[in-house]
């Protein structure tokens, strides 16, 4: 399942505002610059481990520190699973050196952890709903001045980004 940015975008975004944190706090369509939505797709599509393990993943090391060390910094259980509440356990998730963990946080190697494990089970319900769906090419009809949907990033369900 891959999950478009701005359906991921809106469901933190929900999320952050269900938990009375400033709107100030929520994330922008804008977060990631184009050579970061590159380099996320280059992690997502990379298949050595070992390489992967030194790769830039803005997704991680961006959006997801965001998240813990900002805003639910005092409260990182309203959005992060009990597994994951820490920076530590969330990039050896995603980054794991060969070893993949579980949603207990637990390795092995043959099952990654898929990214709505990360946080919270009403959370986690939401993404899980949230079905993918082919991003329709504007016509020249519409309006195609910079809208967030314009670059269309994909989110896959093994917690990273491609852009579509």
């Amino acid at each position: 399942m891959e999950i478009l940015w701005d359906d991921f975008r809106a469901v933190i975004n929900d999320w952050i505002i269900a938990n009375n944190y400033d709107e100030d706090r929520c994330i922008g369509p804008w977060h990631f610059k184009d050579e970061e939505l590159a380099d996320i797709n280059e992690f997502t599509l990379c298949n050595d481990a070992e390489k992967r393990s030194t790769m830039s993943n803005p997704f991680v090391d961006k959006l997801l520190m965001y998240l813990r060390q900002d805003v639910f910094r005092m409260n990182a259980d309203q959005l992060f699973s009990e597994n994951f509440l820490s920076m530590s356990k969330i990039r050896r998730a995603f980054y794991g050196n060969d070893d993949k963990f579980t949603a207990d946080g637990n390795k092995n190697n043959s099952n990654p952890v898929d990214i709505e494990n990360i946080f919270v089970s009403d959370v986690s319900q939401k993404l899980k709903e949230l079905e993918w769906q082919s991003p329709a090419v504007p016509s020249p009809a519409d309006d195609v001045a910079a809208t967030p949907t314009d670059d269309v990033a994909a989110i896959t369900t093994d917690g990273n980004s491609n852009e579509q």
